[in-house]
């Protein structure tokens, strides 16, 4: 028995140490990022990732120390590693989408910025970024959306405002008219008053197009590409209407090719097609990170607790009948995995039972549990849902989270019927309940 205690104590002892080690390594990598001492810090990142390598952090800082040391190809490869872990931070596609410009790959920079800025379109720093590669390439009319849009965010920038006025002279009458409609500015780049648009009904080439697009069914990705030029191509439209059947046509293929409830492989494969076939911007982009946000397969979602903000996201693939469920923590603006589990789901006719084990960083992987455990039971009949802590979470309760009431109580009910809902009320309950599995 003193055998078996020691070995307990050891090993307990072994993880604490690791634990601060860990810690103590990431936070002398930020001393030496901020100090600008880059080879120092991508070294203490290294250790960090070694013992770690889900580390969100540690690759996004050795990631941007590789950049400064115009170590490309190893700081894409740490940027890649963030975003697929973290894949709605619109700094993570900016910072990688500067690093791909600085590698002279224009294109792909820009079909970072167009995520950077479906996942936060306030930030001015984003549209100039574009406009600017857009300029560089010839898209003059897209520049100058762009500009005016940076404009429109931060109107006291006088470079922003050359920007635009360079851009705005490279283009046609109909794209100045156009963009002047959308955006209020002058040549000159200042507000002359933004008129009310007046909507413009559907004319009979629009109806017969809309029709066909709404009809037809898209095989494959090159297929809807082919037709895509197509009608970029014809004429006869009106005013701004091919703009929305190119849209509407941009998330009709993606839905065909994918279907309209996705498992997560194919919700990956999807991204690749969004980040690299640029025709697929913006709508299709838009649509993959509503897939992303909130899908029968594929769906996440927030939570605070006190000074931490906790997301999690849960992806099902095609032949498992568990969620994959991560569960990241953000606080002082930084982004760490917390959890790497799975979400079990048992249904007969009367009850629905979900099951969510505690997962322990081994290091190199994430260990769950068979017996600490949450179990949430939903009656069928009345979605009332029971939660139960099993093993140690039984004796891991802390109910301070400092909610009221009645939004604790809206949190840990399902909000439908759904197995979906169910699940989300569990995660919320185990966020706010048991805040000790979360440890970085």
């Amino acid at each position: 028995m003193k055998k078996i205690t020691f070995i307990f104590v050891f090993f307990l002892f072994s993880a604490i140490a690791f634990s601060q080690q860990n810690s103590k390594d990431y936070e002398a990598g930020k001393k030496s990022f901020n100090a600008k001492d880059y080879k120092s810090a991508i070294t203490l990142f290294g250790k960090v990732l070694t013992k770690n390598q889900e580390n969100v952090m540690a690759r996004y800082y050795r990631g941007l120390a590789y950049s400064e040391m115009k170590f490309y190809k190893e700081s894409l490869v740490d940027m890649d590693a963030a975003i697929k872990l973290v894949s709605n931070n619109a700094d993570f596609y900016y910072r990688r989408a500067m690093i791909k410009s600085k590698q002279g790959k224009k294109e792909l920079a820009i079909g970072d910025l167009d995520n950077a800025i479906i996942l936060d379109n306030q930030k001015a720093e984003y549209f100039l970024e574009r406009g600017n590669l857009q300029a560089s390439i010839k898209l003059n009319s897209e520049a100058a959306s762009d500009f005016a849009q940076a404009q429109m965010l931060n109107p006291d920038s006088e470079d922003i405002r050359n920007s635009f006025k360079v851009a705005f002279e490279k283009i046609t009458k109909e794209e100045r008219d156009e963009l002047a409609q959308s955006s209020g500015l002058t040549a000159a780049g200042l507000g002359g008053g933004k008129p009310t648009a007046t909507a413009t009904a559907d004319d009979q080439n629009t109806i017969a197009e809309k029709k066909y697009i709404t009809e037809r069914k898209f095989k494959t990705m090159e297929e809807g590409r082919q037709y895509f030029f197509q009608l970029k191509a014809k004429q006869g439209f009106a005013a701004g209407k091919k703009n929305v059947l190119l849209g509407l046509l941009r998330k009709k293929v993606l839905a065909d090719v994918y279907g309209e409830a996705p498992f997560a492989e194919q919700v990956e494969d999807m991204k690749y097609f969004v980040d690299v076939e640029t025709w697929l911007s913006p709508e299709g982009k838009k649509y993959y990170f509503d897939l992303v946000n909130d899908s029968k397969y594929w769906f996440s979602n927030g939570i605070q607790r006190k000074n931490i903000y906790y997301f999690y996201k849960a992806m099902r693939y095609k032949n498992s009948e568990k969620y994959r469920l991560q569960v990241f923590a953000v606080a002082n603006n930084e982004s760490n995995l917390v959890m790497s589990s799975e979400i079990r789901i048992k249904e007969d006719s009367t009850t629905r039972t979900i099951i969510i084990p505690q997962a322990v960083n081994k290091g190199y992987m994430w260990a769950t549990s068979n017996s600490n455990v949450l179990q949430t039971t939903v009656d069928l009949a009345t979605n009332q849902v029971n939660f139960t802590g099993m093993g140690n979470l039984s004796s891991s309760e802390d109910k301070n989270h400092g909610l009221g009431q009645e939004q604790y109580k809206k949190l840990i009910t399902p909000t439908d019927a759904s197995a979906k809902s169910s699940m989300k009320a569990a995660m919320n309950y185990l966020v706010l309940v048991y805040p000790n599995l979360f440890k970085y």
